[in-house]
């Protein structure tokens, strides 16, 4: 990756190049797919993510290779190992750490041919190895996803590591621009703070804390064709093209706030340099890149749009269907609720009947038990006439009738 930085100077508002140190840069170039990091949203994978994200971690490592001559550096939370790479160029030795094992033996096997790099395992609230301190520690985008204890235990072991005189590099988003920018919580944030917060949080731990803004803008550029390398460079922001911002006012909300942290006073040619813009040559038709990765986004946006649309068509087509169901089943449960009331009419109907059967029985019983005595009665009538000498010369007589012929 080629590239060159332009510092802006307050006042002059002069842009110089500063390709002699840029030339240092000849980090690999290539996407890493084989090694299995993806981003996902946590650690940033160099040419797995948008290009305005990509310069945003880029500015910063740039920005802090002001201040790594000959120094022994110490990078917390390296991720990848592109940055710890990067400030290797200009230290005298530099330490990535990193918690997560999978990427530190991915650093470790990418940037191999660095002598003076090595890349350890290690939490950030962790000292990575004993010996001498360090002369400057860089932590970009970690601050945010540690809770408020972690921080503190973070900003103790920064403390611990640096030597008295040695410098803290430190980004984290601005709680409240970040929020209104997104409109969405981060899942791997666990703390953001505002610029006053952050600044009274680092004054606990260094006497001297000196903060700068960082935003990704949109900038149009316009240089001489000849000896621009040497020439002065006008800065201009406005509201609107009637009306500049006045040298009073920021030109913009600060997105993320970098911190330079020491216990020392911070020299003036350090100030200096806290004003900068990035460009990166490689990528000098950004805003190609832009439209691609613009086009490709309102391509997977088309995609969910006519996606959303279909399920619409689904909803509507089973909300209709569920409606005709809805008819249907209330037509049947009137048809249930009809059957329902003939049922209880014939079961009332029935519980009659068989109270009338009953009674019938009852008195067809009765009549059996009259019969049975009457049968009983005609018999002894039978017997006691039978009996009589007068009836049987009577019935011979037929003056009265013969029982016995019945």
């Amino acid at each position: 990756m080629e590239a060159s930085v332009f510092y802006l100077h307050p006042g002059t508002c002069n842009l110089r190049p500063d390709s002699e140190r840029m030339g240092h840069m000849a980090l690999p170039d290539t996407e890493e797919s084989e090694n299995g990091l993806v981003f996902t949203g946590e650690r940033f994978i160099p040419h797995q993510t948008d290009p305005l994200l990509a310069l945003e971690h880029y500015h910063r490592y740039y920005f802090a290779s002001r201040f790594a001559q000959n120094k022994r550096i110490l990078d917390i939370a390296c991720g990848e190992g592109y940055g710890s790479a990067f400030l290797s160029k200009f230290a005298r030795t530099a330490v990535g750490i990193d918690s997560d094992g999978a990427t530190i033996a991915h650093a470790r096997k990418k940037y191999a041919a660095f002598p003076n790099l090595t890349f350890e395992i290690g939490r950030c609230e962790d000292s990575p190895r004993e010996g001498d301190g360090f002369d400057m520690a860089v932590s970009f985008e970690l601050l945010e996803h540690l809770d408020p204890m972690g921080q503190v235990k973070f900003l103790e072991n920064v403390r611990r590591v640096l030597k008295p005189d040695g410098l803290f590099v430190v980004s984290s988003p601005e709680r409240n621009e970040y929020a209104a920018t997104y409109q969405a919580k981060n899942e791997f944030h666990q703390h953001e703070m505002t610029l006053l917060e952050l600044k009274a949080f680092l004054g606990t731990f260094f006497k001297h804390v000196h903060l700068c803004a960082q935003r990704v803008l949109t900038l149009s550029t316009m240089w001489q064709l000849e000896g621009w390398q040497g020439a002065q460079f006008g800065f201009h922001s406005r509201k609107d093209l009637l009306a500049e911002i006045p040298s009073s006012e920021s030109f913009s909300s600060p997105l993320y706030l970098i911190a330079l942290c020491s216990n020392n006073p911070l020299p003036d040619n350090v100030l200096a340099e806290s004003n900068s813009f990035y460009l990166d040559i490689l990528n000098s038709d950004q805003t190609k890149d832009f439209s691609r990765w613009a086009r490709q986004l309102n391509s997977e946006v088309q995609k969910n749009r006519d996606m959303v649309a279909d399920l619409q068509q689904q909803v509507e087509q089973r909300t209709a269907w569920a409606q005709t169901l809805d008819g249907q089943i209330k037509g049947q449960n009137d048809f249930i609720e009809m059957l329902k009331k003939e049922l209880e009419g014939r079961t009332q109907w029935a519980l009659s009947l068989e109270s009338d059967v009953a009674r019938e029985r009852a008195n067809a019983n009765e009549a059996k038990l009259d019969f049975q005595k009457s049968s009983q009665e005609l018999l002894r009538i039978r017997k006691e006439l039978s009996a009589s000498f007068l009836y049987r010369v009577c019935a011979k007589l037929r003056l009265l009738p013969n029982v016995w012929d019945k």
